[in-house]
């Protein structure tokens, strides 16, 4: 597993004043800014790193000071205002106060920078997902509260759970309109929608161990994704991250500069289909109320024959609709996946 121990990020200092020069105290220097843009470098080798930076020069007789905080990733302007707390002081005719999400400086103080994972998954990493447990509930991380997420994790008891990449998640299709809904609509039924955005044969896997484990529930039905994906597994800032990764199609952004692409599409390439299959096999001797299928011809092909083995889902041309994006399956598509996997599913109600 590739390690990443620390981020170099600059940090600039964005000043303007007319009479009074403004200075701030940084890594234990103190530094007379300059009108306009000051970078300083900054090391982060934590995802709870902390900075602490001091104000000083402000007065009330020069009304244009201000600074500006901006952080940088390899040229690349970041959110720096969910990150900001300022502790005002030493301020004629202003008390002290605590100002949140501040990071325009109008007066004296101390502003504190606080780093956090989900700060690093939305900025930095880009769709993956930041865990130290052995086994987690996997998600796609879109921002500080969006996990993309369709499935209440609270809730204990489902009488079926749904596991798959974004034709089981419904990528640009509303939650009523994705099949684990119209499933659960169809049976009278409480369906839990565990779909993941990329996700791959091997995180299916991690995410069937999971619900077992934590969910009570009658019966598990995977929509398997494609071999040619990988549950990528790499070290950063000395936690677990886990992306899913799928050659060709990262996009720019995304966290591939945390590891060797070229590396990982040569070692998926050779190892997905053969991995894949044993995946699969594990898989469907894993629980009796187990049921496979697939959206991929050549995956469904590797599904063992049984009452286990649903229908595979519809080609996507058999619609000419789709989703808003123009390419994942429209509702059509689900509704006519549901209809060809109720009679199997409903056979074997308990």
């Amino acid at each position: 597993m590739e390690r990443l121990k620390s981020l170099d990020f600059k940090i600039c200092f964005d000043t303007d004043f007319s009479s009074a020069p403004l200075n701030i105290k940084f890594n234990s220097k103190i530094i007379h800014l300059k009108k306009g843009k000051t970078f300083l470098p900054l090391t982060v080798s934590s995802i709870d790193h902390t900075t602490d930076i001091q104000f000083r020069g402000y007065t009330p007789d020069d009304k244009d000071q201000r600074i500006v905080i901006e952080l940088y990733y390899e040229n690349t302007k970041l959110d720096t205002t969910i990150l900001s707390t300022f502790q005002t002081y030493d301020n004629q005719y202003v008390k002290d106060t605590i100002l949140n999400r501040y990071n325009e400086i109008h007066f004296n103080g101390h502003l504190t920078l606080q780093f956090f994972k989900q700060w690093f998954e939305t900025n930095i990493l880009k769709g993956a997902y930041i865990n130290n447990a052995r086994r987690f509930l996997h998600r796609y991380v879109l921002d500080y509260t969006n996990t993309l997420s369709r499935f209440d994790e609270d809730k204990k008891n489902y009488d079926i759970m749904c596991i798959g990449c974004s034709y089981t998640y419904g990528s640009e299709v509303e939650n009523q309109d994705t099949w684990p809904y119209l499933l659960g609509q169809k049976l009278d039924l409480s369906v839990g929608n565990t779909g993941v955005v990329g996700m791959s044969i091997h995180g299916c896997l991690k995410q069937v161990l999971y619900c077992l484990k934590n969910y009570n529930t009658d019966k598990i039905i995977i929509l398997l994704p494609t071999f040619q994906r990988l549950l990528y597994q790499f070290n950063f800032l000395n936690n677990s991250a886990f992306y899913n990764f799928t050659p060709m199609s990262t996009n720019e952004g995304d966290c591939v500069k945390f590891y060797d692409y070229e590396k990982q599409s040569k070692r998926l390439m050779k190892n997905s289909i053969r991995n894949g299959k044993r995946i699969i096999k594990y898989i469907n001797n894993l629980d009796k109320n187990i049921y496979l299928t697939s959206w991929n011809d050549e995956v469904y092909a590797s599904i063992p024959a049984g009452k286990n083995k649903l229908p595979i889902f519809p080609d996507i041309k058999t619609f000419t609709e789709r989703a808003n994006d123009g390419s994942h399956p429209h509702k059509k598509h689900y509704e006519l996946f549901v209809k060809n996997i109720m009679p199997y599913i409903d056979k074997t109600q308990n």
